[in-house]
This record gives structure tokens, C-alpha cells and sequence, in this order.
């Protein structure tokens, strides 16, 4: 998006009709930073999942941008140690299916089912009102964050407008027009209300009515603010996941209000939505990277009898769900003897992480021998069987350049069995 010559970019009459919406979301009440926290509601049952694997219970007594605290634990717990905090019973259910309907995605690559209804002036860039359904409140966040939004459902067979949201940004923005097929148009998108868009196209500047407008994918535009850490995501039934910037709890007759900033939002610009509506929270942090995330730059697969097993990320070597001792863990590399793994590290990690054990998979048998080698020195030597209880294991890394995982055959010197797992192996910052 940019801005047309000798033009202002956003009409001032746009605003009128979300005044009410932005004063309502951005009340002064809510607008404080130093707001959440003050009043927070009474205990909330919450599950959470750890970075490690661990599964805790609990109610949940605070909640702010760094953390939480739990009914009865004095110490409070680092939102970026946490995978996931799931709400009351509440599960995820179905995976939101978003060829159809009303879009809008983000530029974090976040996707939900929501309309954009309105355009209006923000604080130096102009902002969206996005409607998510009768049952939410709206929601208003920085245009500046949004890469595409439909308006219309999508044609069958035609994947142009999906195809180009997936591809690199446009450096003009791009409208997606309802004709025999989808025809796409490049231009200046300038507004929306309920009936029309205000598009300006080869200099022109003019009014397509709304329903002729399948969508409208954004070239990047400016902001003032500058994100640099990843948006936690709140996962909301048949919506998507909402990406934000959480700011804590608030007290409130119907139930507790999760308070949130939008990303390019300004930090003041702090807006609600009902706890009950959320079914997961899932923190971002850049503080650890799990190695099934990342690509080996050395990969070495042998066997006894000429037959290798290729590692797998997140699956057992078999091909199924890691397990361990009946336990299933969501991250971690799966491998068979003998593999071998090595990782060039980045500066700015700390530690290495993980869980070591033979996978159910191996049906009581299997033998093999876990090596961690830091440029080129050991750090550990485990011989383990199938009878031989998990081990977690932590070493710093500080200064490393080469990470090596190594699972070797074990006392027998033979392969038969030997599903090997680097449990929720991770680098931490």
C-alpha cells in the first residue's frame, strides 16, 4: 500500500463510522498500560503444557505479558516457558477451515474467519475494524498488520487469490474482482464501508461496490511501530488463531476479559475479549528453538545389514507418535542406529536440552548408546536399553558452533530395535 501523489491517503469520513467502536475499545479505563493486573478475577482452571513436556493443573490466579501465576504456587511461571495453556476443559475441536467465508490473515501468518468492516484513521497509519462473529466484541488493530482479507466465498477451482496470499508480499495492493472467473487488478486499496471500496487503479480514483470484490491482498505499508518479538496466538473455536500481544486479566461481571494489544497497535491501545471464548493460549518466544525445527547441516544413517532408517522430526523412527513409557511427547527426533545429527548453532544460545529413551515403538528391545558432542569434545556417553527409565539431560552451549547427536549401537552391537528418541530436544537463549 502506499500512498497516491499529491493524495491523502485515508479519508477523514471513514472514521465517523468506527468513532464509537474506538472509543469503546480504546477507553482511557482500558487504554492504561499499568491497568492489567491491578484487578484480577478469582481462579481459573487452566492446563498447561510445558516446553519439556510436562503437564501441569491448576487454577490460574495472574496473568501479565511476562507470565503467570498459579493458585498455591508462590513462584511465578515465564510465559515462554510454556507450549500451551489450555483453558478450563475446553479443547481445540476441529481444525477451522478457511477456503470459505470471510478472511482475514495477518502478517505474522496468522488466518481467521472475521470480516473487515470498516477503515478509519489510527495514530499515523490507518487501522481496521474486524468483526469475528455476533458473539465477540470488534476488534480494531493497525492496517499495517494485515496482509490480505476476502470478503466473499471462495470459487471452486480457483486458487489464484490463495496462491498469490501464499507467495511474496505485492509491491502494489491487489484486488480480486467477481467476473466470469476472479480477475485480478493492481492499484491503491484506500478504504471500505458497507457498500463500497474505495480502490484508486492506473491514477484513477473510484468506488467498486462491495459485493463485486471476492478480496484484496496488501502491499506492506509503513507503521510507526516496529515489532520484533513473535505474537502470542489465542486460539479461538471456529475463528483461527488471533494474534496478539497479551496484557493481562481483568475483573468483569460475565466472566474474566483476557486484555491484548494488536500487533502494530500502539502499546496503549489495549482491547478485551472474553476469556470463556479462548480454548488455548499459545505463547510465542524466540528464547527456544526446538532442533526438529531446524535442518541437520551433516546427516549420517547406517545399520548392520545395509538397511538405514532415516530420523524423522516429531514421529518415532517407526512413523508414529513418539512415546515414552506411555507418555506421547508432540516434539523431538526420532532415529535408529546408527544415525548421526549435527547442528551449526548460532551465537546467543545458552543450554541443550532433552529427554533420552527408547521409544515404545521397540516393543521391549533395542540397544544403543547416546554420544553429545560440542565441537568435536563429548559431553555424554549413555548406554541405554529398553528396560532403563527416560533421562533428561541439560549441557550449556555458549560459544558452540557444532552441535553433534549421535545414537550408536549399543552393547550388542546390533540395530534390531533400536527406535532411539531425542525427546523435546531444544536450544534455549
Amino acid at each position: 500500500m502506499t500512498l497516491p501523489a499529491g493524495g491523502k491517503r485515508w479519508p477523514p469520513r471513514s472514521c465517523g463510522l468506527v468513532l464509537s467502536t474506538c472509543l469503546l475499545a480504546f477507553s482511557p479505563a482500558s487504554a492504561a498500560e499499568d491497568t492489567p493486573g491491578k484487578t484480577e478475577p478469582p481462579g481459573i482452571a487452566v492446563q498447561l503444557t510445558f516446553a519439556d513436556g510436562k503437564n501441569v493443573e491448576g487454577m490460574l490466579e495472574k496473568l501479565s505479558e511476562s507470565g503467570l501465576s498459579l493458585r498455591g504456587n508462590a513462584q511465578p511461571i515465564a510465559l515462554w516457558e510454556i507450549h500451551e495453556l489450555r483453558i478450563g476443559s475446553k479443547t481445540p475441536g476441529k481444525a477451522v477451515n478457511f477456503s470459505t467465508g470471510p478472511l482475514v490473515a495477518f502478517r505474522s501468518g496468522e488466518k481467521v474467519l472475521g470480516r473487515i468492516t470498516d477503515i478509519g484513521n489510527g495514530d499515523n497509519s490507518p487501522f481496521a475494524t474486524i468483526s469475528l462473529g455476533a458473539k465477540l466484541p470488534l476488534i480494531s488493530g493497525q492496517l499495517a498488520g494485515i496482509a490480505a482479507f476476502r470478503l466473499r466465498e471462495k470459487y471452486a477451482g480457483d486458487p489464484v487469490f490463495e496462491e498469490t496470499l501464499e507467495g511474496a508480499p505485492p509491491e502494489q495492493d491487489v484486488f480480486f474482482l467477481r467476473r466470469s472467473g476472479l480477475l485480478s487488478v493492481a492499484g491503491v486499496f484506500h478504504g471500505i464501508d458497507k457498500d463500497y471500496l474505495q480502490v484508486e487503479v492506473a491514477g484513477k480514483r473510484s468506488r467498486v461496490r462491495r459485493q463485486l470484490v471476492h478480496g484484496v491482498i496488501l502491499a506492506p505499508i509503513a507503521s510507526s511501530m516496529k515489532e520484533t518479538d513473535p505474537p502470542t496466538r489465542l486460539e479461538i473455536p471456529g475463528v483461527g488463531q488471533l494474534p496478539v500481544y497479551l496484557r493481562g486479566l481483568e475483573r468483569a461481571k460475565d466472566g474474566p476479559l483476557l486484555l491484548f494489544r494488536l500487533p502494530y497497535s500502539q502499546p496503549g491501545r489495549v482491547q478485551k475479549i472474553p476469556l470463556s471464548a479462548i480454548a488455548r493460549i499459545l505463547p510465542a518466544s524466540d528464547k527456544i528453538v526446538f532442533l526438529s525445527s531446524l535442518e541437520p547441516t551433516r546427516v549420517e544413517e547406517a545399520a548392520v545389514l545395509g538397511r538405514a532408517f532415516p530420523y524423522r522430526k516429531n514421529l518415532s523412527v517407526s512413523g508414529a507418535p513418539l512415546r515414552l513409557n506411555g507418555r506421547t511427547y508432540r516434539r523431538g527426533l526420532g532415529v535408529h542406529s546408527r544415525t548421526l545429527l549435527e547442528y551449526a548453532l548460532n551465537a546467543g544460545y545458552k543450554t541443550f536440552a532433552a529427554l533420552l529413551g527408547i521409544d515404545d515403538s521397540s516393543r521391549g528391545k533395542g540397544s544403543v548408546t547416546f554420544i553429545l558432542s560440542a565441537d568435536g569434545k563429548e559431553l555424554l556417553r549413555e548406554n541405554f536399553d529398553s528396560k532403563r527409565e527416560p533421562l533428561p539431560i541439560s549441557f550449556p552451549v555458549s560459544g558452540v558452533k557444532r552441535l553433534t547427536l549421535l545414537v550408536d549401537y549399543g552393547n550388542d552391537q546390533l540395530d534390531r530395535g533400536d527406535h532411539a528418541d531425542w525427546l523435546n530436544a531444544r536450544l534455549t537463549r
